[in-house]
């Protein structure tokens, strides 16, 4: 079979990229050493980076309007490039982990007649902040695609013109164009040929979007290694949060969850592991020093996949305190329960659905930093529990094996060309 996998960014080629890319590529490499022929499309490599070896990219004619166009279909130079190249490649299977390339690509299978399957891997169907927070800190409610008023200023935080903005408000341009981005993406959702979710609460949130039942297919697409050798702990008792340090992941609540956890376990220390995007990054990274635990946090900022699976291995709890449902694993949650981790998480999203709270891990309310520094301190107190709770964590995860879910995708696949008499 001739798939090929739609990627915004790939790894290797490009200086920022997030799980979803990951999973792309090794959902691709995959079905590649199951014997399959894979092409991965993507964008045209960073400066100072090269095309790997089994790419091909699409050029983008708006690529400064990045926010615009991933939302609305207005790259006409996009949208011919994509069906240029899966023209010529001529692949049986598209699946796509794109947002920047959705509606191109969207568009050229339309065209061409492909089989388009799109993972789900984060809020971009349904938010335009792909996070569903609202700036107050509460999860927004909205549901099939309503209308995002209350993100206005996120619109218009892309609006770099002050004049701009005034007048995009006052016309109602702001509105009509998140009127017409929810429809938009509520449309797009109903004509892929089929969506994989992640989890149960993403399959509900499709299904609210029109999708049909039967073109949903919950596969666990999570690829995570097992350890093979024993990791030295670090000397210290050490619990690590891995994501950037953003506000929806809650970095700032992670500081503060260490400095109450100071008070009962005196030796313990925070690792951070991340990149910082904007001032409120800067912000978290200040923020130990206002606490007066500057010496119990340590920002080491982005690493290679490999090197922050170390930094899990070696740490005794993993501190995932998300402030938005995320609602596909989140995958460091899951390699950390890989890993033989017990974490401490919000109770939010997908996050109950791979965590069950006091076996696997110690789960509390996304505010509640009282409550997660209990957990941290009791499992660093603990480490009997601790252990416990990780080998629990590790035996919830074996059913994540590449060739569970390799199997589940080409099933998928297969469905698609047996409907479409192409098997």
């Amino acid at each position: 079979m001739k798939v090929c996998v739609v990627v915004d960014t790939y790894p290797g080629m490009h200086a920022l990229w997030s799980g979803a890319e990951r999973m792309g590529q090794r959902l691709g490499e995959g079905l590649s050493a199951a014997g399959h022929t894979v092409r991965f499309l993507t964008r045209p490599p960073d400066a100072g980076f090269a095309r790997a070896a089994g790419t091909v990219c699409a050029r983008q004619g708006l690529a400064g309007a990045g926010w615009l166009t991933r939302h609305l279909p207005l790259d006409a130079v996009a949208m011919g490039s994509v069906l240029g190249q899966l023209r010529r490649l001529r692949p049986d299977v598209v699946h796509s982990f794109a947002k920047d390339l959705h509606f191109p690509t969207l568009a050229a299978c339309g065209v061409l007649g492909v089989p388009l399957v799109f993972t789900v891997v984060d809020q971009y169907l349904f938010c335009p902040t792909q996070t569903l927070a609202l700036p107050g800190g509460q999860v927004c409610d909205a549901r099939a695609g309503g209308v995002c008023e209350r993100c206005f200023e996120l619109v218009e935080g892309n609006i770099r013109n002050a004049v701009a903005r005034r007048l995009a408000r006052r016309s109602g341009a702001v509105r009509a164009f998140l009127e017409l981005r929810a429809r938009l993406a509520a449309w797009g959702a109903r004509r892929l040929d089929a969506v994989i979710v992640l989890s149960e609460a993403s399959r509900k949130r499709v299904l609210e979007l029109g999708v049909a039942g039967e073109r949903t297919h919950r596969i666990y697409l999570y690829d995570v290694a097992t350890p093979t050798t024993p990791a030295e702990p670090f000397p210290e008792p050490t619990v690590v949060y891995v994501g950037a340090l953003s506000a929806a992941r809650g970095a700032d609540v992670a500081v503060r969850v260490m400095a109450r956890v100071a008070a009962r376990a005196p030796r313990a220390r925070l690792k951070m592991v991340g990149a910082v995007w904007d001032d409120y990054g800067r912000m978290v990274c200040q923020l130990p020093a206002r606490l007066g635990i500057a010496d119990r946090v340590e920002f080491l900022g982005a690493l290679p996949n490999a090197e922050t699976l170390d930094v899990i291995r070696r740490s005794r709890v993993v501190l995932t305190p998300l402030q938005f449902p995320n609602e596909f694993g989140p995958m460091n949650l899951v390699e950390a329960m890989r890993m033989g981790r017990p974490v401490v998480a919000s109770r939010i999203g997908a996050t109950p659905e791979f965590v069950r709270d006091g076996v696997d891990g110690i789960l509390a309310a996304p505010d509640d930093v009282e409550g997660m520094a209990y957990g941290v301190a009791r499992l660093l107190e603990d480490r009997a529990l601790a252990e416990a709770m990780g080998a629990a964590a590790r035996r919830r995860t074996d059913s994540l094996a590449p060739e569970g879910y390799l199997r589940e995708a080409l099933k998928v696949y297969e469905g698609l060309l047996t409907a479409r008499g192409r098997r």
